[in-house]
C-alpha cells in the first residue's frame, strides 16, 4: 500500500510540472509554436591517390658534360628541357566524389613554393661527397602544377559534361579517360564543354559549389626545365640538392 501511494505522489509532481511549463488554454483560443530542424550531412571524404610520377627516378641519374654547358670564366651553367615535361608527382581520384566533399582540392607546396600554373623553385646544391660536399651551386626548377576534372552533370548546361582544366585540353582528357571510374562519369556520346586555363577560383568554385554534382579529377606536378648553375672553382664529380614535396587537400 505505501509502494502504490508513493508511486502516485511521484506521478502526481511530475504532472504538476509539466503544467507549469504548457500554456493553459480556454475554448475558442489558439496557440502556434514552430518547430526547428537541424543537422548535418556527413559527406565521406575525396579519395585522392597520390605517387611518385614515371620520370621522379631520372632525377637522380642526370648526367652532365661541360661540353653542353654555357661556360665562362668562372661560372658554369646546365639548362635541361625534356621533350616531354618530367611527371614527378601523379594523383588521382579513385572514385567519384560529391561536390563540397571535404578535401576534393588539392594544394602542392614543393620547397617551401606553392605550385601554381607555373611556379619557379630555387634550390641550393651541394658539390662532392660527405664532409667533403660544398654548398656552391643553384638549381632553379620551372615547375607546374597540373589540375584538371570532369563533372558529372550540371544544373546550369542541361547535363552536358565539362572538363575545366589548367592545362593542354586534349591532354587533361587523355589523362582523365585513364581513371578507373571514367565509364561511370562519362556514359554518353556527348562533346564536353570546356573552361581553358582554368584558374584556382574557377577550381575552388566547381568544386566547392552546387554548380556540378559529381566529379573526377587529376593532379600531376611537373617540371618543364630544371637549370643548375656552380661556380667552376667549386665543380666535383657529385653534386646533389633536396626538395621536399607536400601536397595538402582543401
Amino acid at each position: 500500500m505505501k509502494k502504490t501511494l508513493l508511486a502516485t505522489a511521484v506521478t502526481l509532481q511530475l504532472f504538476m510540472a509539466g503544467i507549469a511549463a504548457a500554456h493553459i488554454m480556454d475554448a475558442g483560443h489558439s496557440i502556434s509554436k514552430k518547430l526547428e530542424f537541424k543537422g548535418t550531412v556527413l559527406l565521406p571524404e575525396a579519395q585522392w591517390v597520390y605517387e611518385m610520377g614515371a620520370d621522379a627516378d631520372k632525377l637522380k641519374y642526370i648526367e652532365l658534360t661541360e661540353a653542353n654547358a654555357t661556360t665562362n670564366i668562372n661560372h658554369i651553367k646546365w639548362v635541361i628541357t625534356p621533350d616531354v615535361p618530367y611527371k614527378i608527382i601523379h594523383g588521382e581520384m579513385a572514385r567519384m566524389a560529391r561536390v563540397g566533399t571535404p578535401g576534393i582540392l588539392p594544394s602542392i607546396t614543393a620547397g617551401g613554393t606553392q605550385i601554381g600554373k607555373t611556379s619557379q623553385i630555387t634550390l641550393g646544391v651541394k658539390f662532392g661527397d660527405g664532409n667533403d660536399s660544398r654548398a656552391v651551386g643553384t638549381l632553379v626548377i620551372e615547375a607546374e602544377n597540373r589540375l584538371a576534372m570532369i563533372n558529372k552533370w550540371s544544373f546550369y548546361d542541361d547535363g552536358i559534361p565539362t572538363i575545366t582544366t589548367n592545362y593542354n585540353p586534349d591532354q587533361a582528357e587523355a589523362d582523365l579517360k585513364g581513371l578507373p571510374e571514367w565509364s561511370k562519369i562519362y556514359d554518353r556520346n556527348t562533346e564536353f564543354q570546356i573552361v581553358k586555363n582554368a584558374t584556382k577560383a574557377q577550381f575552388q568554385r566547381n568544386m566547392h559549389t552546387g554548380l556540378f554534382a559529381w566529379i573526377l579529377a587529376i593532379n600531376d606536378l611537373v617540371f618543364k626545365s630544371i637549370t643548375l648553375e656552380a661556380d667552376t672553382m667549386a665543380l666535383a664529380e657529385t653534386w646533389s640538392a633536396t626538395l621536399p614535396i607536400t601536397v595538402t587537400l582543401q
